[in-house]
């Protein structure tokens, strides 16, 4: 039986669908969201410029057409011309392209109850998946909202509450001036806005929030922030100087340079693995501890790429890709981790943004070096030998940000 709450929910719902030249989709949209088990208040169709009969398909599902006088030329600017004419308590936002489940806003409303909420997104994965570039897509959509997504908002930080399906509290969307017309990202650009004004509660119930909130200048003066900036210059630049000279170094020992590419090419499958085999270490033992497994598995992949030394060697290039890849495709995400765990509060995106520096850093100094003593030496085992010390040194600079006497050393006062 249909919950009364999410009926009473829908009713204070106004949708929003921004469409330019939509003509073949808007209506599949519309009649998604007027079967809804728990149909919303109103719709209302910006109809921004169309020079097709975009505007004709909507009317006659009897919704509510909106046609600036001028194309506003955003997705942005044409769902802040409908804002200005909602006066329900939700306002959601979807495009014209997309439709849902039956049960869609059943499922996506409820956590709207909740006062400090300010955005509540669904899940989306594309129509079609026919072709090579669909089924890609379909794959990337899967891992955004069902491993990331959670991921993030179990740390308190969705990066962003898609555009394509989400729904506000139209107050909190009317206050920071709806959606940015500044970037194409408004969806992203939205999100960090309600950050910005203290909006977030997790799946787990209310965020604690202290007294004292770390920000970007306290964490610049702190030891855990250099400890994880230093710990992530020497990861990158470990890690390019194996990714950049690793088929070089397999060429130079005998292989044919399409086999080395071919074969690095399977990396993508055992690095996704990876993101799951150390999210269950974080999980059962600490973040620190599977940052510590991470480089250990990326070493012994290491060792297998170093031990190779002519073509009869093949199967030690597997065991490099299997462990290697494990590595190599969690560390990014367990570091962020970590982070989010130091550096939680409304400043935690700038904070975070530093670290984009320390990444370029260390990409660039193992470019240069890694090549640099291949020219000296005539070998790459002298470059993958320094890229294991830096992976090592990275790893003891996570442990250090975590002990206690360095954050009562670096706690905000």
């Amino acid at each position: 039986m249909q919950n009364v709450k999410t009926a009473d929910l829908a009713q204070k719902l106004t949708v929003i669908i921004p469409a330019y030249n939509e003509a073949e989709s808007v209506g599949d949209t519309i009649r998604s969201i007027l079967a809804q088990t728990a149909p919303p208040r109103e719709i209302i169709v910006v109809d921004d410029g169309s020079t097709d009969n975009t505007g004709e398909v909507a009317l006659k599902l009897g919704v509510k057409v909106v046609r600036p006088d001028k194309g506003t030329g955003s997705k942005a600017g044409a769902q802040n011309v409908a804002l200005a004419q909602v006066k329900s308590k939700y306002t959601m936002a979807i495009d014209a392209d997309t439709s849902l489940a039956p049960d869609a806003l059943e499922h996506l409303l409820p956590p709207l109850v909740d006062e400090d909420v300010a955005a509540v997104c669904g899940l989306v994965i594309p129509r079609h998946v026919r072709t090579v570039w669909e089924r890609g897509r379909y794959i990337e959509y899967l891992l955004a909202f069902t491993f990331y997504k959670p991921i993030q908002d179990y740390f308190g930080k969705p990066l962003i509450s898609s555009g394509c399906f989400s729904a506000y509290n139209t107050k909190k969307l009317q206050d920071i001036g709806g959606w940015s017309e500044r970037t194409r990202a408004e969806d992203m650009d939205l999100t960090w806005s309600f950050y910005q004004r203290g909006h977030y509660r997790g799946r787990t119930g209310s965020r604690e929030e202290t007294k004292n909130q770390w920000t970007a200048r306290m964490a610049l003066r702190s030891l855990q922030f250099w400890f994880l900036f230093i710990a992530r210059i020497f990861a990158a630049g470990g890690t390019t100087v194996i990714v950049t000279h690793q088929v070089a170094h397999v060429v130079d020992v005998g292989f044919s340079p399409l086999f080395a590419a071919t074969v690095f090419g399977l990396m993508g499958m055992t690095s996704t693995g990876g993101r799951f085999v150390f999210g269950v270490i974080a999980d059962r033992f600490s973040k620190q501890a599977a940052y510590s497994a991470n480089i250990l598995t990326t070493l012994v992949g290491l060792g297998a790429l170093m031990a190779v030394t002519n073509p009869s060697h093949a199967w030690l290039l597997y065991v490099y890709i299997i462990f290697f890849g494990l590595g190599f495709g969690s560390r990014a995400v367990i570091f962020s981790a970590i982070t989010a765990d130091i550096f939680a509060g409304k400043a935690f995106g700038a904070i975070y943004g530093y670290y984009a520096i320390s990444v370029g850093m260390g990409g660039a100094l193992g470019s240069y070096f890694g090549g640099l003593f291949y020219d000296l030496s005539g070998s790459y085992l002298i470059s993958f030998g320094l890229a294991s010390l830096g992976l090592v040194l990275s790893d003891v600079c996570v442990w250090l940000a975590s002990f206690k006497w360095v954050g009562s050393y670096d706690a905000p006062r």
